[in-house]
């Protein structure tokens, strides 16, 4: 008799992960970090990851990336309030 796989396999995780890297690849394709439709942390979020990825992931970086990327947020939406070009 086969055993089910539990939800906390590893085969499972993989399968979970998988799916969950293929949505985020589809999203990160058709989403950018200064997306209007995106909620700002998410903006945030987005724009912090590609600083980390540029980067090559190197650890120790991880607050810089999350406060420039606010930054730029910020410095977008202050310009787009102005009515100034992005």
């Amino acid at each position: 008799m086969s055993e089910a796989k539990s939800p906390s396999s590893p085969a499972s995780r993989a399968t979970a992960t998988s799916g969950f890297k293929e949505r985020n690849e589809i999203e990160r394709s058709s989403v950018g970090p200064h997306d209007p439709a995106l909620s700002r942390e998410a903006r945030i979020s987005e724009l912090a990851y590609r600083r980390a990825e540029a980067r090559g992931f190197l650890p120790g970086a991880e607050l810089e990336d999350w406060l420039a990327a606010e930054r730029e947020i910020e410095t977008a939406s202050a310009s787009n309030a102005r009515g100034e070009p992005a």
